[in-house]
């Protein structure tokens, strides 16, 4: 077979032989060592920037071999880690690397050995944003940080390097834990007083959604939160005092300012007095977005109020009557002196011989007359509680 021919094995013919393969030169040896040269200085330019980025980022960037090796860290790692700096963390033992780290999770529990990011990303596993607790054995100070881990694989697949990127985040979960205590605070609050407390949602001025209320509200509306969520105000309310929180609420975020007013409500068989605040909450631009209401139970003030105002009545009622005694002893006093007079004379003229017949007549007619009124000045000396009325027993059959 003549050379560049091939057999063609199915049918026995010969193959066209394929086409020439052009082999270039062999670069010289100048030319080998100046590619060289410029290779390792892109290496060691990509290593300066890598090194610039990592050292400028405010987290800490850690990248450790198969080994556990350190083979790059920034300073915030170095300083997280309870190194004086990046290169002493580098020339650290592997083993030494997180012995001055106490790694917790949320709870403050620490990990179990293995379970750490950095261990799993060593086994393939990465890692992102981890939430983890870190106590500094040296100090014993707490930290807080976010853990991502990516592990680099070689070309086998096995893994290769790890970098482990961690963000201080103590900062904002100190902030997330005071809102949460505050939150947890506000609805203690919410939920204990004694106070109907409602927020509104201003979806328009003339509309108003409940947002959050509390137990005593419910209470005293009869209601459930399920059926008040979500719910418009003007769905809720009883149709005796709609309109009248509809249009205070309206004039509160109108004029964005307090409104306070008493009301009376009917809910079944039993009457509450309220009285009732609305304050506006207002954004950044001073528009209205919500409207809280507080509105106190005064069933009871007022109740003991109109308690009193009637004791006040019987007071003066009782004082008036015991004026009107004292002015009746003061006139009977006085007047059964005068009757006194008139009685006593009577019955000297009544004693005297040879009067008339009609003269007689009148003076024992001036005579009964004398003694009803001492009578009546009795009863009148009795009643303003000058003289004590002597009981005595009567046969009612011979009255």
């Amino acid at each position: 077979m003549v050379l560049g021919e091939r057999m063609d094995h199915t049918n026995g013919r010969k193959a066209a032989a394929p086409s020439s393969l052009v082999v270039p030169p062999p670069p010289e040896p100048g030319e080998l060592r100046t590619q060289l040269e410029r290779t390792e200085q892109d290496l060691q330019r990509t290593r300066t920037v890598l090194a610039a980025l990592q050292d400028s980022v405010t987290d800490a960037v850690l990248i450790q071999d198969r080994a556990g090796n350190v083979v790059h860290a920034n300073d915030h790692a170095a300083r997280e880690l309870g190194f004086p700096s990046s290169r002493v963390l580098l020339r650290s033992p592997p083993g030494n690397v997180w012995r001055n780290l106490v790694v917790m999770d949320e709870l403050g529990h620490p990990l179990p050995e293995g379970s750490a990011p950095w261990e799993q990303a060593l086994r393939g596993a990465g890692t992102d944003g981890v939430l983890l607790r870190l106590r500094r054995r040296d100090t014993g100070a707490d930290s807080w940080a976010q853990v991502t881990t990516t592990p680099v694989l070689d070309r086998s697949g096995a893994v290769d390097l790890v970098v482990t990127t961690t963000q201080d985040v103590t900062e904002l979960h100190e902030a997330d834990e005071a809102v949460h205590l505050s939150q947890q605070r506000l609805s203690l609050i919410y939920n204990t007083v004694s106070d109907g407390v409602i927020l509104l949602g201003v979806e328009d001025p003339s509309t108003f959604r409940f947002l959050m209320v509390n137990a005593p509200f419910l209470r005293r509306f009869g209601l459930q939160e399920a059926e008040v969520m979500g719910k418009l105000l003007g769905e809720i309310l009883p149709e005796g005092e709609r309109d009248v929180w509809l249009n205070r609420c309206k004039e509160t975020v109108r004029q964005l300012k307090e409104m306070e007013w008493e009301s009376t409500l009917t809910v079944g068989t039993r009457t509450w007095h309220s009285e009732n605040h609305l304050t506006p909450i207002t954004n950044v631009d001073g528009a209205c977005t919500h409207v809280l209401m507080v509105s106190r139970d005064i069933t009871d003030r007022r109740q003991a109020e109109d308690a009193l105002k009637r004791s006040e009545e019987h007071l003066r009622h009782s004082q008036k009557m015991e004026a009107v005694g004292r002015l009746a002893g003061g006139i009977s006093h006085d007047f059964n002196n005068l009757l006194t007079a008139i009685n006593g004379n009577t019955e000297l003229l009544l004693e005297v011989e040879n009067l008339g017949e009609e003269v007689r007549a009148g003076l024992n007619e001036i005579r009964k007359a004398g003694e009803r009124a001492a009578s009546l000045t009795q009863q009148l000396l009795a009643f303003s509680r000058k003289q004590v009325l002597v009981p005595k027993v009567l046969d009612l059959n011979t009255v």
